[in-house]
């Protein structure tokens, strides 16, 4: 198995001293590192400690895609667990699980729709919960989870599966949400001024430490400005009379209510396919640069890799004809959360093809350290 870091050991090691007194009522962890920091190792390596010293009779894991499920297994495997993927669905939990299982792996998807399932699964043995990226779930902006109260969906699902489990250890390399909704089972500092900064992390790995010793790459952002063609909609009594079109840039001071429609209008894919006559010049600069930083990278580090999140699946498919027109490079697509994704994000980790295009299923979590761009 592989050596933990010293952050690691600090996390295994407060797992371990808080399950062995659980009297303060205390029964959740928080750890906030960043992406490729190891949590998910550090985790199922406290999970298996638990097990071994019989603090815990199964351990749950909850993550956001099938994808991830599927990773999440394999690291399960190095940690020592003998864990049920569920994927694609519940049949495998409906039927129960084997019982040499020392648990299973499902997701944000799966608890919401069978949350009765996961609660008789938590309740029935003192088990350990881990929950992936608990920022997924939200709730009305109080400090105490309520079941009385407003929660988003996958919150109100999850907080009733597993508000009774003996332990549990939540997981986020971002632990605050941008919409003000508090997340259930975890702690906020006790302050009259709340905010989204104001959540108790019992363990930090902050993204600095993790440049410094060697286990992320530095971050550059890179600005590009250029010309962008915004539509003006000029209307009277709630009627469109007039449009007029404005050639604007991001520099430039134009009134707050249309930032969001320039910003749109920049990322919109038109006539793109044929690049000399687009409207939109700025995506195919942006396309063309991003490409000419790749194939720089790749003189070097062949097997580098890039990324272009797209908004929908149609704007996926624009978004690799724009590519292929700019650059003559191909992309490999994904676009849903399947078994087939899986395969084919799998493929590109560990393949040399340049770029991926994905509709949120490479996002959080997902493992491709050769991405570049």
């Amino acid at each position: 198995m592989k050596i933990l870091r010293r952050w690691q050991k600090q996390a295994r090691d407060l797992i371990a001293d808080r399950l062995r007194d659980l009297s303060s009522g205390n029964n959740t962890i928080l750890i906030e590192a960043g992406i490729g920091s190891g949590k998910t190792l550090t985790a199922l390596v406290a999970a298996r400690d638990a097990l071994d010293k019989k603090q815990i009779g199964r351990v749950i894991v909850v993550t956001f895609t099938s994808h991830l499920v599927r990773q999440w297994g394999k690291v399960a495997t190095i940690a020592g667990l003998n864990l049920l993927e569920s994927r694609g669905g519940n049949g495998a939990l409906k039927d129960g699980f084997p019982v040499d299982a020392q648990g299973y792996i499902t997701t944000f998807a799966s608890v919401s729709s069978l949350s009765d399932i996961h609660e008789a699964n938590a309740n029935s043995l003192r088990t350990m919960v881990i929950i992936d990226e608990i920022h997924h779930l939200g709730e009305e902006d109080e400090i105490s989870p309520d079941p009385n109260k407003s929660m988003t969906k996958w919150a109100e699902d999850c907080y009733a599966a597993f508000k009774n489990s003996r332990f549990v250890v939540a997981l986020s390399g971002t632990p605050y949400r941008t919409d003000n909704k508090q997340i259930p089972f975890v702690e906020y500092h006790s302050d009259t001024y709340r905010d989204m900064y104001l959540l108790k992390s019992d363990i930090q790995y902050s993204y600095g430490e993790s440049v410094a010793d060697g286990i992320c790459r530095r971050v550059v952002f890179e600005t590009l400005d250029g010309p962008v063609n915004l539509d003006i909609l000029l209307s009277k009594d709630g009627q469109i009379v007039d449009r007029r079109n404005e050639i604007v840039r991001f520099e430039d001071n134009i009134e707050r209510e249309k930032w969001h429609e320039r910003l749109a209008a920049a990322l919109k894919i038109d006539n793109e396919y044929k690049p000399i006559s687009a409207k939109n010049q700025l995506l195919i600069d942006i396309i063309r640069k991003a490409n000419n930083k790749l194939n720089d990278l790749r003189v070097t580090d062949p097997r580098a890799g890039g990324l272009l999140i797209a908004d929908n699946k149609d704007h996926a498919r624009k978004l690799r004809a724009v590519l292929k027109a700019i650059t003559g490079q191909d992309a490999i697509l994904i676009l849903e959360d399947v078994e087939k994704a899986s395969d084919l994000i799998e493929a590109y980790r560990d393949g040399s093809s340049p770029w991926i295009i994905a509709v949120n299923m490479v996002a959080e979590g997902v493992d491709i350290p050769r991405l570049r761009v």
